[in-house]
């Protein structure tokens, strides 16, 4: 891996951390955090990432202008950047348009502003851009349908912008990680069944998510440092369980 300037979306906390985290034990420089907390409440996370250069800006991924002015800013404060992890999430089943907007939409922004501002044809040096998605982007999941959706789009744009000619053109990468059930604090099922699309399946719901295995944050970190390490442009990778395994997504033959 040989990335030194990266931006983390959603980085101050859970699996956004960990990912910067494992970025610096790897060698990571510069490191720009962007997430919604006011930096002064964001300062005890933000004491972990001493050893590297740092800027944090406070931005919500939906706000696309103020989005490109604080990746911009921060590009420019670190000299480059080849590296952007959109880790920003949210499980809200009973306000969709927010979670459409910042589970999918957000990552829309930031890719698209990431490539502005890595692309070799415009003087800078490419990299990677790596979206979190998530296990039930691989399946459907009736417990929670916003969320999946929104993810299954996550996956399908990720996997979209995977193209020779743009690629030699840009040098920009583009990897996709689904993760299984994480421990952070988005993940609280006595909370979640208070937000359910369909609160009479509630007990159903329940008896399904309590059979699910579960890992901590330090098997997605490394997930995308074996996903940084192998290179693959659009590759899709799978961390369940304590397993981290590359996949092989079946392109279906149109009629």
């Amino acid at each position: 891996m040989a990335f030194t300037s990266a931006i983390v979306l959603g980085g101050i906390g859970g699996i956004g951390k960990e990912i910067c985290l494992q970025l610096i034990d790897r060698g990571l420089k510069n490191l720009g955090i962007i997430d919604v907390l006011d930096e002064a409440i964001a300062s005890s996370s933000l004491d972990a990432f001493r050893n590297v250069k740092l800027v944090y800006k406070k931005c919500s991924v939906t706000d696309e202008s103020e989005l490109r002015k604080c990746m911009t800013e921060i590009s420019n404060q670190l000299e480059w950047i080849d590296l952007v992890v959109n880790s920003v999430g949210v499980l809200d089943e009973i306000n969709p348009q927010r979670a459409i907007a910042i589970n999918y939409g957000g990552v829309v922004n930031s890719t698209l502003i990431g490539i502005d501002l890595m692309r070799k044809d415009k003087g800078m040096r490419g990299g990677n851009i790596v979206n979190i998605a998530s296990i039930t982007a691989l399946g459907s999941h009736f417990w929670l349908p916003v969320y999946a959706g929104s993810k299954h789009a996550v996956l399908g744009f990720t996997r979209s912008l995977k193209n020779e000619k743009f690629f030699a053109e840009t040098g920009i990468k583009f990897i996709s990680i689904c993760p299984g059930v994480t421990i952070t604090p988005l993940v609280n099922f006595e909370e979640y069944f208070k937000k359910l699309s369909f609160p009479t399946m509630a007990d159903e719901i329940m008896s399904i998510t309590r059979t699910f295995p579960t890992q901590e944050v330090d098997v997605v970190g490394k997930c995308v440092i074996a996903a940084l390490d192998d290179g693959e442009n659009g590759s899709t990778w799978q961390c369940e369980n304590g397993r981290i395994e590359k996949l092989n997504i079946v392109e279906y033959p149109r009629f």
